[in-house]
């Protein structure tokens, strides 16, 4: 079986310099199932490669191995090359928690302010997010103003994952710039941020996510959201507890991306009982 698996490697290898270009990319496509670092200088090699998909498969296939080897040729891309979809497999490939030193750390900081693609600063938000790095707050703070152009809709998917990374970290220098992004005109952003409101435990920031919750211009998910991360704060007022009954009679099924089969009504339930509450 191992012989007949070093044939197949052997065959592979001899086609990443074959003429035929659909052939090449097929063979560096299939590198990383070998798991064998034999490979890692192919796969460092093609991160040069004049063609735009054999450096994105390079890119993509060397965070495969959980070898520090890889590190440098990938920050490298990061910071050079001029293909966006590139960079990113890069950072996504470089940003694995195998890795964790400063020097990758600053790296995402750089990407996450100065690259100039959306999915990027995208990708870099949501690593940040994964180290928990305290250091990353005030860039990721300063992030939000940098990518508030409404008129580019990928700057709110930005957005959203720098709310998610604030909550991640739970810093608490994060509330107030997160209660500003509760008024955000992005869904999704309102909705993450709610919840990010909820990881990061400060009961200040109840009264907003009540306001929230009693909306009734606001879209279910975000509502429910709000009602999921009021539960999480363990605070409760009269006020609170009021609004959180005025909902239990919503029994309409919506669904968002985290939470299938959803009830308003269910949720605020589920946060009345966390308040020590029976309804």
């Amino acid at each position: 079986m191992d012989e007949i698996k070093s044939d197949n490697l052997d065959l592979t290898l001899n086609r990443l310099n074959d003429p035929d270009l659909k052939l090449r990319r097929q063979a560096y496509d299939t590198l990383w199932k070998y798991k064998d670092t034999r490979i890692l200088e192919a796969l460092i090699l093609a991160l040069k490669d004049e063609d735009l998909k054999i450096r994105e498969i390079a890119a993509r296939s060397l965070g495969e191995f959980k070898n520090s080897m890889v590190v440098k040729p990938l920050l490298e891309i990061l910071q050079n090359d001029k293909a966006s979809t590139v960079r990113a497999k890069a950072l996504i490939s470089v940003s694995s928690k195998e890795f964790p030193n400063d020097q990758v750390f600053y790296e995402l900081i750089k990407a996450l302010r100065k690259d100039p693609d959306t999915d990027v600063r995208m990708y870099a938000a949501s690593s940040l997010g994964d180290y928990k790095d305290k250091r990353a707050v005030n860039d990721l703070i300063a992030a939000i103003k940098e990518n508030e152009d409404k008129e580019n809709q990928n700057n709110a998917d930005v957005r959203t994952e720098i709310a998610m990374a604030l909550g991640e970290i739970g810093d608490k220098r994060a509330l107030d710039p997160l209660l500003g992004l509760l008024n955000d005109s992005a869904d999704d952003v309102r909705y993450y941020t709610a919840e990010a409101l909820g990881q990061l435990g400060d009961i200040k920031a109840s009264e907003p996510l009540v306001q929230i919750l009693s909306n009734q211009q606001e879209i279910r998910k975000v509502r429910g959201s709000a009602a999921r991360a009021i539960g999480e704060l363990k605070y409760s007022s009269p006020f609170i507890i009021e609004v959180l009954q005025s909902v239990l009679d919503d029994e309409v099924i919506y669904a968002d991306s985290n939470w299938f089969d959803n009830k308003l009504g269910r949720i605020a339930k589920e946060s009345l009982k966390k308040l020590g509450i029976e309804s």
